[in-house]
């Protein structure tokens, strides 16, 4: 069996300050959640972001729906 990664510790609420030249907000902080991580090349720490975080998580499932339109005249068919 592989060694998988392992998560030790983690906690939300970390926020990464970056300095940003280019817009009004010069000082910008992140949200995120950092990760305490067991690999088989030793232990790492990991930062993600939230929106990441979020993308990850979310199992949106896609529903097909069969439309029917009723009203007459719409169907392209000639009458």
């Amino acid at each position: 069996m592989a060694f998988q990664n392992q998560v030790m510790f983690a906690k939300d609420s970390v926020y990464v300050h970056i300095n940003v030249q280019d817009t009004k907000d010069k000082d910008a902080h992140i949200a995120g959640r950092v990760f305490l991580l067991n690999k088989p090349d030793g232990y790492f720490i990991e930062w993600k972001a939230e929106d990441v975080l979020n993308l990850e998580t979310s199992n949106e499932e896609w529903d097909v729906i069969n439309f029917k339109n009723d009203r007459e005249g719409d169907s392209g068919m000639p009458e």
